[in-house]
């Protein structure tokens, strides 16, 4: 569920769902550690529910991202900002534009509402918009997946490189 592109999640919910997996440091506050924030993030579906190898190896950049202050330690704050955050997936799909697309394929007629013309169409029409809407967007998200491709071989270059010089400091 989005709301003004964000995840909506209960408060109370995000709340104990982190002290479940939260632990006390020293200062007696609150806080996720590594180990245990990747279990307290499945319970919202952001990752898999089973962790995975690939899971495990980006969980120091996932930590990294959401310690926002570089203390080390993932407060409550942090835990919701990154909750709500929205996700990558959502954030891709909105550079589709499939509303766009859509929008191109209604047939317009002179003079006439958009919505108007769209009331009218008939069985063959909305075919014709079926076909014309697939093959747009097979070519854009063929287009776009490339990009995808390009942008995560540099964003997981990034990653290693940011976290040997992470573990050298």
């Amino acid at each position: 569920q989005l709301k003004q592109g964000e995840r909506c999640f209960d408060e109370s919910e995000l709340e104990s769902v982190f002290n479940h997996y939260a632990s006390l440091d020293s200062e007696n506050s609150l806080h996720l550690s590594k180990k245990t924030l990747l279990e307290a993030i499945k319970q919202f579906d952001l990752v898999s529910q089973e962790v995975t190898p690939d899971d495990m190896a980006n969980r120091d950049a996932v930590f990294m991202q959401m310690d926002l202050n570089r203390d080390g330690k993932i407060d409550f704050e942090e835990f919701k900002k990154a909750v709500q955050a929205p996700a990558a997936l959502d954030q891709w799909f909105r550079r589709l534009n499939i509303d766009r697309l859509l929008g191109h394929a209604v047939p317009r007629v002179a003079g006439e509402d958009a919505l108007e013309t769209a009331s009218k169409l008939d069985a063959r029409a909305i075919e014709i918009m079926v076909v014309a809407i697939s093959e747009n967007l097979k070519s854009r998200l063929t287009s776009e997946i490339g990009q995808l491709r390009t942008e995560l071989g540099k964003t997981k270059t990034a990653v290693k490189e940011l976290g040997l010089k992470f573990q050298a400091d």
